[in-house]
């Protein structure tokens, strides 16, 4: 079993990397947001209720994967309301029953990222859409956390076509 592990900033083409790379390879993709919207509907984004709740289902579903051998694409978006130690926690989860995880980190200049953050497609699925409010969560710093583990694989999202990143996925992937 094999947790992919798909980190990067806001915008740098993880929904879409994930997207492809599950429909090359039939591994499910368990998109971040699935959560986030779920739990919206419980509670304010950030509050305490959210935190929990947010951090219980992503661990579950590690825990039941691994257990039941079904290997996972997921995506992450770092950002300050993540408890600290849950990629830690992660890891430990997956690695002591018997997976693996692959970190995958995706880069994008902040140019790049400014001229995706308003593509439609990201306001109907509830994800930032606005430069203004972006630039004002970036200088309160909400997209800091430090995630505390080397990339298995770096790419650089704004350097190649999504095929090519999903490419390069797979050839690390058929290393190991």
């Amino acid at each position: 079993m094999h947790l992919i592990f798909i980190f990067g900033p806001v915008a740098s083409g993880k929904h879409t990397i994930g997207n492809l790379l599950s429909e090359k390879t039939s591994i499910p993709l368990f998109h971040n947001h699935l959560t986030v919207d779920l739990v919206t509907t419980l509670f304010e984004f950030g509050s305490p209720g959210f935190v929990e709740l947010r951090d219980r289902i992503w661990t579950s579903a590690f825990e039941i994967a691994v257990k039941n051998q079904q290997s996972l694409i997921f995506t992450f978006a770092p950002e300050r309301t993540v408890k600290p130690d849950f990629v830690s926690r992660t890891r430990q989860i997956v690695e002591k029953n018997g997976g693996s995880i692959i970190f995958i980190e995706l880069i994008c200049p902040e140019s790049e990222i400014l001229g995706r953050i308003e593509n439609p497609n990201r306001k109907t699925s509830g994800k930032i859409s606005q430069k203004d409010l972006y630039k004002q969560l970036k200088q309160q710093n909400v997209f800091e956390y430090e995630m505390g583990v080397s990339s298995n694989l770096r790419i650089d999202t704004s350097t190649q076509k999504p095929e090519h990143s999903v490419a390069l996925i797979e050839e690390h992937l058929n290393s190991i």
